[in-house]
């Protein structure tokens, strides 16, 4: 009766943990929304939303005249943001909120999905009537104008009082005397310039045409529409404070992983080739991952540096925006009344001597300024074969013998692909598990014979192990070749130090070593052309093509597609790791993870 007692505990505990371990296994179901959030039309086209798991407030949700759905932004209480969207049922007054989204193309924040998804999803239930098109009454900041008129001088005597006369659709007038108002703005000169200004709000306005006019230094009328549902504002005059120019510098760097501070940059402004004014714009840096700071510069990144600078007090015409150190200039038109930005993209050399402080008086490299007279010659063939030679180690080799991080988020474009079909392989990796709990089970339920080595309690520890293994194991072999790349970059710092500390090679001959390479080159070019025209050269050449290139050819070609088959052997190894630690509850299969787990140092320590 013990017995039976014992085998009837072990088989219920497995049996739950099967059952759990299935259900973590699958997707979250979607709940109903909870009744906290008030749903209120304020127009046929707006909504408000309120209370429930909402931050304080009303927010609204906005839709077309008739539409069937509405939709905007809202704010959860701990602060995160998200978008919905309601499909509206006939009538208006209920639908259905779809799955809640991110903001900005983000992925909905942990700290506020369970509280939307179990309040906010589902059907909805809104309060009131959903007023015809054209029905709903104008608001009290519909019915205003909000009029302001820079004065004509802004540096001049502006008077104390501006009269303000506005003329209604019926004919009949309001004037209004309007009190002199400052505004401090940064001119470019010593001091800030008082820019005057009158501003007034006019009330309780209705649909229709409108003309106002003000009684300055000269008398100046406008004419304007009030739109139903829509406030007016308008200045008139040129605001000083719109009299500026906002430049954004976009550089595009391709270079080491290495920490840096990019800027201050110098632009100038230039009006028919004079220089007008010169700003300075701020600084960005760029600090590199672990990863990238291990590999001590040879992993190279793209990034893009954004500096900004500004220019104030223009008057209107054509300039030239030019970036010093680089050959960029870019044509801009001012308009009266208007503040822009504008855009500047730096690539290549142009970035470069930015980015790395160059410029156009900047001291020529050390081959170039040597005082030999066939540097000329020399220097483009030493500096051409240098950078094709680092160019190939960095973007062919380096990138081929480290192998890339696993990505973690699901939602990257570059990287989450690996993890979303890694995830589809878990599932199937917990299947396997719960039915190696039914093994466990059965086996305990017989005992003995051949089921002795597959009873509960041999597998139990193991299958709990395996478990956590199975949903945790994209993060041990990214942790592993994380570790791998540390490790690998350690050891190249320890072997390349002492030649990095010795300095750089400068290429620098002087004019005795100069005549003598030169020398060189003409005797080999001399003993070339006598091999070509002798005709032994035609007799070596099949066998050079044999017994050299070829093989150097084809050992470069296998070197490249073991590299390219090592980068998929690391993803084949990240995506079936679940079925691998499945396969190491049983004896029997035990030695299938091995032999995973085998492949995957290997494949580290290439």
């Amino acid at each position: 009766m013990k017995r039976s007692l014992k085998r009837l505990a072990f088989a219920t505990l497995a049996f739950l943990f099967g059952a759990i371990t299935l259900i973590s296994a699958l997707p979250p179901t979607k709940a109903s929304a909870a009744s906290g959030e008030v749903y209120k039309w304020t127009s046929n086209t707006e909504m408000t939303v309120s209370g429930g798991i909402l931050a304080p407030g009303e927010q609204r949700l906005t839709g077309q005249p008739g539409g069937l759905s509405v939709g905007g932004t809202l704010q959860h209480s701990s602060g995160c943001s998200f978008k919905i969207s309601i499909l509206l049922q006939p009538g208006g007054t209920s639908g259905n909120v779809l799955f809640p989204e991110g903001t900005g193309g983000t992925p909905l924040p942990n700290q506020c999905k369970a509280d939307l998804i179990q309040s906010i999803l589902g059907a909805i239930t809104i309060q009131n009537a959903r007023p015809a098109p054209g029905d709903e009454p104008e608001t009290a900041a519909m019915r205003t104008a909000v009029i302001r008129l820079n004065s004509p001088d802004p540096y001049g005597e502006s008077p104390d009082a501006v009269e303000f006369t506005l003329t209604y659709p019926d004919g009949h007038t309001v004037n209004r005397n309007v009190n002199k108002q400052n505004d401090n703005v940064n001119d470019g000169t010593e001091t800030d310039a008082q820019a005057a200004f009158y501003q007034t709000t006019f009330e309780n306005l209705d649909p229709g045409n409108y003309k106002i006019c003000f009684d300055a230094i000269t008398q100046e009328c406008t004419n304007f529409t009030k739109v139903k549902y829509k406030q007016v504002s308008f200045n008139v005059g040129e605001d000083l404070g719109q009299r500026g120019l906002n430049v954004i510098l976009l550089l595009h760097w391709s270079g080491p992983a290495e920490a840096r501070t990019v800027g201050p940059a110098v632009i100038i402004l230039k009006q028919n080739g004079v220089e007008k004014q010169s700003a300075t714009t701020d600084t960005q840096s760029y600090t590199p991952t672990p990863a990238e700071e291990q590999s001590g510069g040879l992993i190279t990144v793209n990034f893009t540096f954004k500096l900004t600078g500004s220019f104030t007090n223009l008057d209107p015409g054509k300039y030239q925006v030019c970036v010093s150190g680089t050959s960029v200039c870019r044509d801009y038109e001012k308009v009266a009344g208007t503040t822009e930005t504008i855009t500047i993209d730096l690539h290549g050399e142009d970035a470069a001597n930015v980015i790395l402080g160059g410029t156009d008086d900047e001291e020529k490299p050390v081959c170039e300024a040597s005082s030999s007279a066939l540097s000329w010659l020399l220097c483009p063939i030493y500096n051409g074969l240098a950078d094709f030679s680092d160019w190939i180690m960095l973007n062919i080799i380096v990138p081929f013998l480290r192998p890339s991080p696993v990505g973690l988020n699901p939602d990257d474009k570059a990287t989450g692909t690996v993890y979303q079909v890694w995830s589809t392989v878990r599932v199937y990796a917990d299947i396997i598990l719960v039915l190696l709990l039914l093994v466990a089970v059965i086996s305990q339920a017989y005992g003995g014979g051949v089921f002795q080595a597959y009873t509960a309690k041999k597998m139990l520890p193991r299958i709990l192990i395996a478990a956590i293994l199975i949903n945790t194991s994209i993060y041990i072999v990214a942790f592993a070749i994380d570790l791998s790349n540390v490790i690998g970059g350690g050891i190249a710092d320890i072997i390349t130090s002492p030649l990095v500390q010795t300095g750089q090679f400068k290429f620098n001959p002087t004019n005795g070593q100069a005549f003598a390479i030169t020398g060189i080159a003409v005797t080999l070019g001399a003993m070339v052309t006598f091999l070509i025209t002798s005709g032994f050269l035609m007799t070596v050449l099949p066998l050079l093509l044999v017994f050299v290139v070829l093989p150097v050819f084809m050992a470069l070609l296998v070197t490249f597609v073991t590299l390219i088959i090592l980068q998929a052997l690391y993803m084949a190894l990240t995506i079936f790791s679940p079925v691998a630690f499945a396969l190491w509850c049983l004896p029997n299969t035990e030695k299938y993870f091995q032999t995973w787990w085998d492949w995957l140092f290997r494949a580290l320590l290439m």
